[in-house]
């Protein structure tokens, strides 16, 4: 009589069919979870800028509030008539026209944001814009890349223009301020040109395109949401 050993002493092992079966299993959930991933990341990112420029309006507010008037550049004078923007004007070159008719070239916005942090780190300038020295707004430091820095200021050591607050694409957010003091601003998207909207102050970002409005081909169409095509782009604004 032939002695067979019990089943639970038997060597087990997958065979090669169940491998490979398992592995490409693995593969499509790992393809349909990396998208999803990316779309989550991409709502983080713009729930990120949304703060920040609400943030910073908010700021520009309190300076006025605190000064009777809003933060301007060195190279703007109180006297000028228009409203003024502040960005990159390499990435985007935004001339802003008032209602009064006055125009303000766009300055890099960290001449903004040294006024409303206080000058962190500087020699105090003359005219000194914040001579009360208040801190309106406080700020974490970019995540350093090969270019611009991503999410935040740039510092001497992340690239970019020292001073400047990044979007979490690498790109300098957009500040528009009412210098004009009418309370309405004209913003650069198509689908807000035909009425200014009734604000003092207003910011966006490019977004993760880094073009103003939906991408098409090698440049922005100009509209946050084009009304003939319903086409949304993935621009930040502060005004809706």
């Amino acid at each position: 009589m032939k002695f067979r050993p019990p089943l639970r002493n038997r060597a087990s092992a997958f065979t090669l069919i169940e491998l490979l079966t398992v592995i490409a299993i693995i593969a499509i959930l790992m393809g349909l979870l990396f998208p999803a991933l990316s779309i989550v990341k991409d709502q983080a990112n713009k729930v990120k800028a949304k703060t920040d420029l609400v943030n910073t309006v908010a700021a520009v507010k309190q300076y006025n509030t605190e000064y009777g008037k809003y933060p301007a550049a060195p190279s703007i004078t109180s006297g000028q008539p228009g409203d003024y923007a502040f960005g990159d004007p390499n990435a985007y070159a935004l001339t802003v026209t008032d209602t009064s008719g006055g125009t303000g070239a766009t300055q890099s916005n960290e001449q903004l944001y040294n006024v409303l942090r206080n000058y962190p780190g500087m020699t105090r300038p003359t005219p000194d814009l914040n001579p009360r020295q208040i801190v309106f707004f406080e700020g974490r430091t970019g995540t350093t890349t090969a270019a611009n820095p991503r999410g935040g200021f740039a510092t001497s050591t992340t690239g970019g223009t020292n001073g400047a607050f990044y979007d979490p694409w690498g790109n300098q957010y957009y500040i528009i301020i009412d210098g004009g003091y009418d309370n309405l601003l004209n913003v650069p998207y198509n689908d807000y040109k035909s009425n200014p909207l009734p604000q003092s102050v207003v910011g966006f970002s490019l977004g993760k395109d880094g073009l103003l409005g939906k991408k098409t081909g090698n440049a922005g169409d100009g509209y946050f949401k084009n009304s003939s095509t319903g086409v949304m782009s993935d621009d930040v604004i502060t005004w809706q």
